[in-house]
């Protein structure tokens, strides 16, 4: 490789580090937005923390460094090992937050009470629910899960009881099934906005809590406050 392949100089050098690394991100944004936080679980479900990492390091502290150390004068050896340095550090950073992005996303939004409840790996642990049980309802992570309160009066008296705020959270994860389509089932549970043309739900993750539209018809959460 010949040093005419180099950049002239080190704002231009750090200009096209910087478009590259706008290209990774987008990329890696769109597989976080798209298909383990979809829709308002992106902001229900506490992405943000390792978002902040990975779009610190790849948008600002990445093509700083290469400002900083790029000198096309270098001898070509000693510009490739900074340069790769540079690459190697940035990668590792961003695999750190990539890894706890995806450590904490959702595997599962359960209705249980009157609430949704986001959960991930930590939270099915905790609460002693083996991810296997998710396999058995179709789609792709996270899955809506349906809570349906029992049918007896005795037990569903004792499981509105467990569902008070006076008693510690608990799921009952022999009672979830697929959410229910139809409308007068729905209507039970949820009250409809004429405006937004769905389910004004409260959503709860580990962190936060918020509200959100819920759209039985694909399942989806959006609008999240």
């Amino acid at each position: 490789m010949s040093s005419l392949h180099f950049p002239k100089n080190r704002i231009t050098a750090a200009f096209i580090h910087l478009i590259l690394s706008a290209t990774l991100l987008a990329l890696l944004i769109s597989v976080v937005a798209f298909i383990w936080y979809p829709g308002a679980l992106l902001f229900a479900g506490g992405a943000e923390q390792g978002l902040k990492i990975v779009i610190g390091v790849d948008m600002i502290l990445g093509p700083m460094l290469t400002l900083v150390v790029y000198n096309i004068q270098k001898k070509r050896k000693e510009l490739i090992r900074d340069l790769a340095i540079i690459g190697i550090f940035q990668f590792s950073c961003l695999f750190v937050g990539m890894s706890l992005v995806y450590d904490q996303r959702p595997l599962a939004v359960v209705y249980s009470g009157k609430d949704f409840y986001v959960l991930d790996q930590q939270q099915l642990d905790k609460h002693a629910i083996d991810i296997t049980i998710l396999e058995t309802f179709e789609g792709s992570f996270p899955k809506v899960i349906f809570e349906k309160p029992p049918e007896n009066e005795e037990d569903n008296a004792q499981y509105l009881v467990s569902k008070l705020p006076y008693f510690p959270l608990s799921f009952h994860s022999e009672l979830w099934e697929i959410f229910p389509q139809d409308p007068a089932a729905l209507e039970k549970h949820f009250k409809i906005t004429d405006i937004e043309n769905c389910f004004e739900v409260n959503l709860i993750s580990y962190n936060q809590v918020g509200t959100a539209c819920f759209r039985t018809s694909d399942l989806t959460f959006s609008n999240y406050k």
